[in-house]
């Protein structure tokens, strides 16, 4: 699975940098990978449970 969307998992509110740090990657790199993600349909939206 993504990185990304495993942190996401553990915590949804997380800001692109704070997921970017923890993924090893700038932040620039996390809000691409997010935006795609979104542009997919991998990423419908934000919630947390």
């Amino acid at each position: 699975m993504n990185t990304l969307l495993e942190l996401l998992e553990q915590d949804c509110t997380q800001s692109p940098a704070q997921l970017a740090a923890q993924a090893g990657m700038t932040e620039a790199e996390a809000k691409d990978e997010l935006r795609r993600l979104e542009e997919e349909g991998v990423i419908l939206g934000y919630q947390a449970v």
